[in-house]
């Protein structure tokens, strides 16, 4: 099974957490943590509802997880007092027991996350007044609005969130921290204002966007949608799949039972 996405999603968090500054990294009380082969996305000081950000992606993918390892990662919540957070794991993480150890702990399976991909090519006609084009800098509120609002992740988030318009990565010997220089946002705009959350586009990924071009250096795309389950409507995986993605893999995720 390729594991490009994983390996994109654990970038994406990482160079999520680099966009902040070191105040906005204080405030939220933002940290990550490399624990064998997973990153543990830790952010203190956001609502209990930020689970989208409090999370940990790679366990047991890339490094065979221990009981240790995975106690840690639990540690790493509890001791920054995060009731709810997603311990991604995926169908290859090993070893297998580690649904049972999370279970063990007090961490049962939730909902999963259902992968998709297609390659790039035209999409599907639709009939919207949206505009897709590129975003910078001069969005960054107006999309970490959308975006906090979505995903309730309260207002301290935005300045954060705003950051990640227009922002290059850190280089050595600078202070200069954010998105790597490949990757920028496009976002569906209805006059002068986006009106969805963005798509990122980074190195050879897309998601959500008809830029789907190999002239732009697209060359898969990638995205994730809550698991299919019966008597959900499903709308957005529907229109996910009307626009031509295929179905991968669900990777399960454990939480807290508050979550």
């Amino acid at each position: 099974m390729d594991l490009a996405s994983e390996t994109i999603e654990k970038q994406a968090l990482q160079q999520l957490h680099d966009a902040a500054s070191p105040e906005l990294r204080r405030d939220i009380g933002l940290h990550t943590h490399e624990i064998g082969s997973s990153l543990v996305s830790v952010a203190r000081a956001l609502p209990d509802s930020a689970i989208v950000i409090n999370r940990t992606v790679g366990l047991g993918l890339w490094e065979t997880a221990t009981p240790v390892m995975l106690d840690t990662v639990l540690a790493a919540y509890s001791d920054a007092a995060v009731a709810q957070y997603f311990i991604h794991l995926h169908p290859q993480s090993q070893p297998t027991a580690l649904t049972d150890w999370l279970i063990a702990r007090g961490v049962p399976a939730t909902r999963g996350w259902q992968k998709f991909e297609r390659g790039p090519g035209e999409l599907p006609a639709t009939r919207s007044d949206l505009q897709v084009r590129r975003v910078g800098a001069e969005h960054g509120d107006d999309l970490a609005r959308i975006v906090c609002d979505a995903f309730d992740l309260g207002d301290l988030a935005r300045p954060w969130l705003a950051r990640l318009h227009g922002l290059r990565r850190r280089r050595a010997g600078r202070d200069r921290v954010g998105i790597h220089p490949r990757r920028h946002g496009v976002d569906g705009f209805r006059g002068h204002r986006p009106g969805i959350p963005a798509t990122w586009v980074s190195g050879c990924t897309d998601r959500r966007t008809d830029r789907l071009r190999p002239r732009a250096g697209v060359h898969e795309a990638v995205h994730m949608h809550r698991g299919a389950v019966p008597g959900d409507p499903q709308h957005s995986y529907k229109n996910i799949e009307r626009a031509g993605f295929r179905t991968t893999y669900v990777r399960d995720n454990h939480a807290p039972p508050e979550a």
